[in-house]
């Protein structure tokens, strides 16, 4: 096995942290499993979680309207301490690829910011699939990308697209809301 993630990383801050901690260097020292890490939602435990119970790899959510991961220089700190950053969610559950009238009524409440995104792919004459892509490519540090898909058209969709030189999203196209940024919220 490559990896375990932990899909609750809170939980080995809690009671049991280190016998779950002192497991998962078990089974990596004896050759059960390369590497293990932790599956984050937010980046508020980031720094204790990796001291105290320093990780290989942590999976986290990256996307256009979802830039926490490149603040507060946590991509350096990563790096630094040797731990693979694995992105997901870089089209926040498919919505960066909708068509606006498409997007379900719950997003109402960010309707400017889904506009704003709507109409800066229509002033550059970008795809949303092809801009939500080289995005993340174009992010020193990331180590891989977990991708979701629907069908094997998507799929072929995805392996089609070329990258492109740096894409800059202008920074009013982004969110810290929780409710948007969180799909167990929605």
């Amino acid at each position: 096995i490559y990896a375990v993630l932990l899909h609750n990383s809170e939980l080995i801050l809690k009671k049991k942290g280190n016998e779950i901690y002192n497991s998962l260097k078990f089974a990596k020292k004896i050759g059960l499993i390369s590497k293990f890490g932790y599956s984050i939602y937010s980046f508020s435990n980031l720094t204790r979680l990796c001291q105290k119970y320093r990780p290989d790899i942590i999976q986290c959510p990256y996307n256009i309207f979802d830039r926490r991961l490149v603040k507060k220089n946590r991509i350096k700190y990563m790096k630094k301490n040797k731990i693979e950053i694995h992105v997901r969610s870089i089209f926040l559950q498919g919505l960066l690829l909708m068509h606006s009238k498409s997007i379900p009524n719950y997003f109402e409440k960010w309707e400017n910011l889904f506009s704003k995104w709507h109409i800066w792919l229509l002033k550059n004459k970008f795809e949303p699939l092809q801009s939500c892509l080289n995005f993340v490519f174009k992010t020193k540090g990331i180590d891989k990308i977990v991708i979701g898909v629907n069908d094997l058209n998507q799929l072929k969709q995805i392996f089609k697209i070329k990258t492109q030189k740096k894409i800059i999203i202008p920074k009013n196209i982004q969110s810290s809301d929780k409710n948007l940024l969180y799909p167990s919220l929605w």
